[in-house]
């Protein structure tokens, strides 16, 4: 019998994406998460499905994309992706989780210091 770690373990970044997008694995995208961020895979054009995942996902699924967004925010660099994730965070309902709401804050963070950056409004990130 595999694990969950097992199953996706040998996954190319193209099929870990395809099973994040998968309507079947939502509430269950942890292992799905933790394999882009363990493996250090290119994020860029996910926000959307991080953001996503941080809003209504579990405990793992928030904090790997939250790992993901601080470790890989400087390679984002479409603003109105940016500006529309910040914008979700921003509208999504109050948590009763608190791991939940400390994830959103610092996706919020994150992303608004990069779009900052992006619009030149800010030398140098503040959680640097």
């Amino acid at each position: 019998m595999t694990n969950d770690y097992e199953t996706y373990d040998n996954h190319t970044r193209d099929q870990l994406i395809v099973a994040l997008r998968d309507p079947t694995t939502k509430g269950n995208r942890g292992t799905i998460v933790y394999h882009l961020w363990s493996k250090k895979l290119d994020c860029s054009d996910i926000i959307p499905e991080l953001v996503e995942c941080i809003i209504g996902g579990s405990y793992e699924e928030v904090n790997h994309a939250v790992h993901i967004l601080e470790e890989q925010q400087s390679f984002f660099n479409d603003l109105t992706v940016i500006g529309a994730a910040i914008d979700s965070l921003e509208a999504a309902p109050l948590s009763n989780n608190e791991f939940r709401e400390d994830g959103m804050g610092y996706a919020h963070d994150y992303l608004s210091d990069r779009l900052n950056k992006l619009e030149g409004n800010q030398d140098e990130y503040h959680n640097q």
